[in-house]
């Protein structure tokens, strides 16, 4: 089983945009696993949690107001977790992330913020140091459910994608 959970990013304290996502970051750990939880990193950057019995893992991830944490408590599941709000800029930068065929198929901004949050979960999901967001492969054409899955390396995942709105998009990738 995966928990999401969700919080604002409060930046109207004086504290930097950085600071404000780690705040939620931790309020969102602090949350879910209990205030002796705290947020540490591995080598490769990567976020997790010290400080209590907890063996599972976690992902994190922010767009321009919100703060997301996805948790399982099972030790051979690997997830990802991304969210992200529509900027014009993706459509710039879609053929560095995304194959030429991907670009076709995801055409509309609704398309490629999902295009986006699923490759970025699933490179989390992945853990794999090297990994292109090119080598990510999505499905074609694009789907029409909020189940699909995508292939990494010959790794599955399987994608959940929730459309918030228009110009808002969360996907979480797990692999077991």
């Amino acid at each position: 089983m995966i928990e999401i959970y969700e919080t604002p990013i409060d930046t109207g304290d004086g504290m930097s945009r950085r600071e404000s996502e780690r705040y939620a970051a931790i309020s969102l750990i602090a949350k879910a696993l209990g205030n002796r939880a705290r947020l540490d990193h591995d080598e490769e950057g990567r976020p997790l949690v010290k400080g209590c019995d907890f063996e599972g893992m976690i992902s994190i991830s922010h767009c321009a107001d919100r703060c997301l944490l996805a948790v399982t408590r099972e030790k051979d599941v690997s997830i990802g977790i991304d969210t992200e709000t529509w900027r014009e800029q993706l459509l710039r930068v879609a053929p560095r992330f995304m194959t030429p065929a991907e670009v076709a198929a995801y055409d509309s901004p609704a398309l490629l913020l999902l295009a986006w949050t699923t490759k970025e979960a699933v490179y989390k999901a992945a853990r794999t140091p090297g990994l292109a967001l090119q080598e990510i492969l999505l499905p074609l054409p694009a789907p029409d459910g909020k189940e699909f899955t995508v292939t990494a390396r010959d790794i599955v995942f399987k994608a959940t994608s929730v459309a918030l709105s228009p110009l808002r998009a969360v996907t979480l990738a797990e692999r077991r």
